[in-house]
């Protein structure tokens, strides 16, 4: 099986996400042209809830979104304080989820699409843009610091990359991890659930006028992720509980280092 990401002529996932947070920008620029306001990140009747914008757009429910976020951090025994870095940021919209939750965590990142970086002052105007930088994964987490962050974040992103860059990435986050601190890879997608999860990518695609050429996951099984990272500290995988999260609970892993 060939486990690498398949790039079509449209430029592949990263195009994707960066036209979603290209159009959405456009939208945010109207309304604001047209007097609208906006406070926060919020703007579900135009479409730019965060988490829609980074590809969960048939999530039209935030309390299903901070659910589904709760659920997998809730895994990790965390401190009140700390500073956590998220590979493949987007918009943040995990992240910030992540930081209701932990409101004295500080949040640095990275992400591939330059339009997303560039809407993260817009969406969140209470964070600091400098910790957001533009970089593709993995050669963007070359230059990061060693046992610099408490959490490592990398969510619903190495589905994109070919296996070996996943696996790269991962090993990049484990260095830039404390020594007791938590590595979190969300949403690998099961090979297990190949057929199903390609099914219902094709409906999406369809649904979301994203184009006819349709880039591949990467697929993981649970055994090959323990296996592989279990000498770094204790490990284990989860799913999503969340009923309302639909189907991707049950197709997507989601792995936990503590290192």
């Amino acid at each position: 099986m060939d486990n690498r990401a398949q790039v079509p002529t449209n430029g592949g996932w990263l195009s994707v996400f960066d036209e979603r947070a290209k159009i959405t920008e456009e939208k945010h620029d109207t309304n604001q042209s047209n007097g609208g306001s906006k406070d926060g990140a919020s703007d579900g009747a135009s479409g730019q809830e965060p988490w829609q914008i980074s590809g969960w757009s048939d999530i039209k429910d935030g309390a299903v979104w901070r659910n589904a976020v709760h659920d997998i951090i809730k895994e990790m025994e965390l401190p009140l304080q700390g500073k956590a870095f998220d590979a493949g940021c987007g918009v943040l919209a995990f992240s910030k989820q992540f930081q209701e939750f932990f409101p004295k965590w500080e949040l640095l990142g990275v992400d591939g699409a330059e339009s997303c970086i560039r809407r993260i002052p817009q969406l969140w105007p209470d964070v600091n843009p400098e910790n957001f930088k533009v970089g593709i994964l993995p050669n963007a987490l070359e230059e990061c610091n060693g046992e610099l962050y408490d959490l490592t974040i990398c969510h619903g992103v190495l589905m994109c990359l070919s296996k070996e860059e996943g696996l790269e990435t991962i090993d990049h986050l484990l260095r830039m991890t404390k020594q007791g601190g938590f590595c979190l890879v969300s949403e690998l997608v099961d090979v297990h659930y190949q057929k199903e999860t390609e099914e219902a990518m094709s409906r999406h695609w369809q649904h979301a006028n994203y184009g006819s050429e349709i880039p591949t996951y990467t697929y993981y099984s649970e055994d090959e992720l323990i296996n592989r990272f279990s000498t770094f500290g204790k490990t284990w995988v989860g799913r999503v509980q969340v009923p309302e999260y639909g189907d991707r609970g049950r197709y997507r892993i989601n792995l936990y280092i503590r290192k």
